[in-house]
Formats: C-alpha cells, structure tokens, sequence
C-alpha cells in the first residue's frame, strides 16, 4: 500500500468543522505530508478554509479535486449521505481513503465501498478516533486477557444534556446525514462496546428514537458549521436513541445516546462491562487522568481497581498517524473493514426497528 513517492499528497473533501479544525491540521503536522485540495459544495467555504491553511487549491465539486491527479489520499469529510459515493469516486481515482465515520447510510452502500477497495487495490478505512485513545486500549487488553471472565452484560452510552449541533446544519437535516445523535456520536459508542468485547456477532436488535428538544429549538450545542438559534430551521432526526441488542453466545449490549435530555452534569459517556470474573468500566465523571475502573473479588473478598493510563485529548493525530503507516506500508489497519460494516448493519438496524416497531433480526 505504499504511496509511489515519498511525499504523500493529501485531498479533503468536506471542508466543515471536522476537516477544518481536525483533520486538515493533524495532517499538515506529519512530516512529508503535504494538503493540497478541499473540495466543499458550499459556495466560498472551501476557499476560506484554504485561505486559513494555506492549502493550494480549492473546489467546489469534489470530482474537480479529483480531477487534478496525484493525490495519494483522499479524507471524506462530507455528510453522512456522500461517504459512499465520496469514498468510491476517491478509491476509483486512485487515492487511498479515510473516511470519517459513520462508514455509511446503509449495508449496501457499506459493502459497495468495500467491493471498490477490494476492485481498486486501495486502502479505505473508516475513522473510529477512540480506538486510538490509550485508556479504552488498556480496557479492551483486560477483556481480550480474559480478567473479566465470561462478558454476559454490556452498557453503553453518550448522553449529553445540550448538544444538538446547529439547528438548519447537515447534521439535523435527514437527507444530509441520515440520522440524528445515533449517526452522530452513537457510532462511537456502539463500536467501541463491540470492539473491546471482540466484536461478537450482533443477532438482533429492538430500538427507539425520540425527537424531543430539537423540534421545540432546544439544546443547541456548540458543533458543528452552519449553526441557527431557534426552532424555525430544519430538524428532522432523532436527538435520543437506544437500543437493546443480542450478541452470538448469549451476551446483551444496551445502546444509549442522546443530543439532549435532561442528565446530570451536563452529560456523561461510559462504557460498562460485565463478566463472570469482573467488572469494569469507563465514565467521565471519573478523574481525567483515571477514566477506568475495574472490579473483581480475591480470597472471597470484594475490590476495585484504577487503572492508571495515559491519556491524550486530540486521539484525531493517533488516527491519521496510523492510517499513514498503513498507506505506507508500515501498519495493518486497526479498523477492519468487516468490523465498519458489521457496526453498519447494527445502525441500520436499530432504525429499521425504531420505525417499526418491531425486533429486527441482522442476517
């Protein structure tokens, strides 16, 4: 996989909050990587941010970017409802992809992009940023050792108390992003759980959405590129989602994620594991630096644990670090392609039975 020079050139197509202020600089800051394009739909956005990046050229249309050769790279960036149709015009141009996540709007697309990496010879992976924070690395060691015996129990979850990313902003317009909070930041979540258990098979899955701040122009947060203030801007999503879901062998995990709601200290994230032997657990109410928990018994005699880690508060640059080392040659992708989709399968699901109202089996 590696580039066909030593200077890797790097083209973004997207050029909203999360290529600006994220993934534009973490590439810049690598030695011998080099953004030379940003494609954004947005009249005069895509100028401004290469104005503020000194990047050398800017598009409108993505397939212009595209147009131009030579990019080893390509960070899809854009709405949810594009990262296929972004990410397989890239793999088609010969540039290596990150796509930011969710991989997709649904399985077939997921697999689409997969069969265009397989066709092409390409690497594409898509960005699953907490995989690379060290805190959540160490607790998933834990489980993989074994320490927590037999998992039979997981929750997890991001509830914020105002978070909804700019009302009239892609991300509450349906037809742009696709979903809500569950798109959003439940991705990361649901992914996570299934990744420190060892991604067993999910079998089925009974879900909810709610929208209940949003339509009333609540909760605004302080994300995202085209924020408004008021209820008169679109909201079509859902700002609460849970799910109940079966795993292979006879585990349960249970998915919460709201965008608003009414929770203590503003919010929370945590992960909870519990298995045969021990338990353990993530949250951020715990001190920054001893985010972890572990609890178990010895000698018939109950204790917990912190587990004490390092942490990092940009793991953006972990992840573009490694997916350089894997262009060039150095790494294997720590996000597998059949993991993406299977986390797909998952959102699509829940959806699927939100909608229903009934339990959606997963093939």
């Amino acid at each position: 996989m590696a580039t066909s020079s030593n200077k890797v050139r790097v083209g973004v197509i997207g050029a909203g909050a999360i290529a600006s202020h994220v993934h534009i600089p973490a590439f810049q800051s690598i030695p011998g990587v080099e953004v030379v394009a940003v494609a954004d739909p947005k009249e005069g956005r895509a100028a401004e941010v290469a104005r503020q990046h000194g990047i050398a050229h800017a598009f409108q249309d993505y397939r212009d970017l595209l147009a131009i050769g030579g990019l080893d790279v390509v960070s899809v960036c854009s709405p949810n409802a594009f990262h296929a149709e972004h990410s397989i015009a890239a793999l088609e141009a010969g540039a290596h992809v990150l796509c930011e996540k969710p991989m997709a709007l649904s399985t077939a697309e997921a697999m689409a992009m997969v069969e265009a990496a397989q066709r092409t010879g390409k690497l594409l992976m898509v960005g699953m940023t907490n995989r690379f924070r060290p805190e959540l690395q160490a607790l998933r060691r834990y489980v993989a050792d074994g320490l927590l015996g037999e998992l039979y129990y997981i929750k997890a979850g991001w509830l914020r108390r105002s978070g909804i990313p700019g009302y009239g902003s892609w991300f509450t317009t349906k037809r742009l992003a696709g979903g809500g909070c569950l798109l959003d930041i439940g991705v990361h979540f649901l992914d996570l759980a299934l990744w420190i258990a060892g991604f067993p098979k999910p079998l089925s899955v009974c879900g909810v959405t709610f929208s209940k701040f949003g339509p009333r122009g609540k909760a605004l947060g302080g994300w995202g590129a085209d924020i408004h203030r008021g209820g008169t801007q679109v909201f079509d999503v859902e700002d609460l989602a849970s799910a109940f879901i079966r795993l292979e062998g006879g585990a349960a995990l249970v998915l919460e994620v709201s965008w608003a709601s009414y929770v203590a200290d503003g919010g929370e994230q945590y992960l909870r594991f519990l298995g045969t032997e021990g338990g353990a657990e993530m949250s951020s109410r715990f001190e920054p630096e001893r985010p972890i928990r572990f609890y178990s018994e010895r000698a018939d005699v109950q204790f917990d644990a912190v587990l004490h880690t390092e942490t990092v508060k940009m793991p953006h640059k972990l992840e573009i670090d490694h997916f350089l080392a894997c262009v060039r040659g150095e790494a294997e992708p720590a996000i597998p392609l059949n993991q993406s989709v299977m986390v797909t399968q998952v959102l699509e699901a829940i959806y699927r039975s939100a909608e229903s109202g009934q339990l959606v089996s997963i093939g």
